[in-house]
């Protein structure tokens, strides 16, 4: 295994752990609280903000390796379903009336930053080469 897919498949555990965790503390105490819909909302938001997150880390794993243009096809293939996904899913959580949307939203803005924070993190510790030592580019 390469040092770079090592790195991808921690930021994708680091991200699971701290969106599972994170989302699980946050719905039980409102939940304990007795705010069951806003319970359900964070919920729903972390859950579609790990989609996207761990969807993107995902496709860069399994592109990983690849030649650039079946990368580039992976994961802009993985982008273009995320976002019908999530605008479907998105277009059903508004139509719940019963689901506050402030909830939804900050804890769908929070996980998105977390996972951002992690991709960040995977990024800066990758070392991806910009040209193969020894090859001859001059024509």
């Amino acid at each position: 295994m390469t040092d770079d897919r090592a790195v991808y498949i921690k930021a994708l555990k680091a991200t699971a752990i701290e969106l599972l965790g994170g989302g699980s503390v946050a719905v039980g105490i409102f939940w304990a609280s007795g705010h069951a819909a806003t319970a359900a909302a964070v919920a729903a938001g972390v859950g579609v903000a790990a989609f996207i997150g761990l969807g993107t880390q995902a496709s860069i794993l399994l592109g990983t390796g690849k030649d650039a243009a079946i990368f580039g096809a992976i994961v802009a293939g993985t982008w273009l379903a995320k976002l019908v996904i999530v605008v479907a899913g998105m277009v059903a959580l508004t139509r719940l009336t019963s689901l506050p949307r402030v909830p939804l939203v900050l804890a769908m803005l929070a996980a998105v930053v977390v996972t951002l924070a992690i991709d960040v993190w995977a990024v800066v510790r990758t070392r991806v080469p910009y040209a193969n030592p020894g090859s001859n580019t001059r024509g």
